[in-house]
Order: C-alpha cells, then structure tokens, then sequence
C-alpha cells in the first residue's frame, strides 16, 4: 500500500518553474517574445532529471515567432494566456522537412520539437497561430493533398482541462 502511493505522487512531482516573464517575455500583444520564451524553454530544459522544468506565463497576449520545446520540457500555456504566432516570415526558420513526399526545407512551425523527446503542453490557455494571413498568402495554391512527416514523442496533457487549438476563421 505504501508503494503504490509513493509511486502515485512520483507522477505528479513538482517541477522546476520558469516564468518566462522573469526572462522578458511581457503580454501585451505587440512585443515579439520569441527570444524571451525561448530563454526560459533553454532554462528548464538544463534541469538535471526525467522531467526537468515547466514554462510558465502571466496571463496577457504574447507575440511570437517559432518556440522550439526542448527534451523533457513542459510548457504550460494557462487560462488567460494567448500565444500568438508572428505574421512576418522572418521569425520562422527554415527547417528540414517532408511535404507532399518531397524533401525541402521549410518554416517551422509556431511550437516545434525538432528532435527532442517527452515534451509535453499544458494549460487552458490559446495557442493562436495566426493562420489566415499564411493561408491567403502565397501558400495558397500550394497541394498539400499528401502529407508525410515524422512525429516525434510529444503530448498534450491539462490534469482534466480542457486544452484549445484555435483554428483559422
């Protein structure tokens, strides 16, 4: 009995958090915030353990270019707080990738895990990728009728939350 407790509370061991606020990051929808997220994804993830760190954010509306989650990593996107994706192209790099089964680089995506491992996103909050302006843009007449990529070991967990992906209108 004792052991089957003691292994109960080991899943839900308190992490290490970092408060990307603490590293710059301000939630008022017009600052780019990518550097200062990505400083405290970097920091979480130099925690020594299975799980190393939690990101965190006050609640507010952050701009942002490509988040790269990092082994180990939980960000946690709470209620009240919006990620909001960059419309300049600039703020996505290029990454190698496979479209329609052709070989090419890319943009990355809003939040990436590019060969990492057990990363893991949390939270009530919105992760808003902006998506219209890409759509309507030159992406457009793109086919993308046969999709193949590599999915690495990524999850999505709120503890009974619910978890929202907003989509373009």
């Amino acid at each position: 009995m004792i052991l089957l407790m003691a292994a109960a509370g080991s899943c839900h061991a308190k992490q290490t958090v970092f408060s990307a606020n603490d590293y710059g990051a301000k939630g008022d929808g017009t600052t780019l915030n990518t550097a200062a997220i990505q400083k405290a994804i970097n920091a979480a993830a130099e925690v020594k353990g299975i799980r190393q760190g939690t990101v965190t954010l006050k609640p507010g509306t952050y701009l942002t270019g490509s988040l790269f989650l990092k082994s180990g990593v939980t960000l946690d996107v709470a209620e009240g707080v919006t990620l909001v994706g960059s419309e300049q192209l600039k703020d996505y790099p290029e990454l190698p990738t496979r479209i329609a089964g052709i070989e090419m680089t890319w943009p990355a995506a809003l939040v990436n895990v590019y060969k990492q491992t057990n990363a893991t996103i949390t939270g009530e909050g919105t992760i808003d990728g902006d998506g219209k302006v890409w759509w309507d843009g030159s992406i457009a007449s793109w086919n993308f009728a046969n999709h193949s990529a590599q999915r690495p070991n990524i999850s999505s967990r709120d503890c009974g939350r619910r978890m929202w992906w907003r989509t373009p209108k």
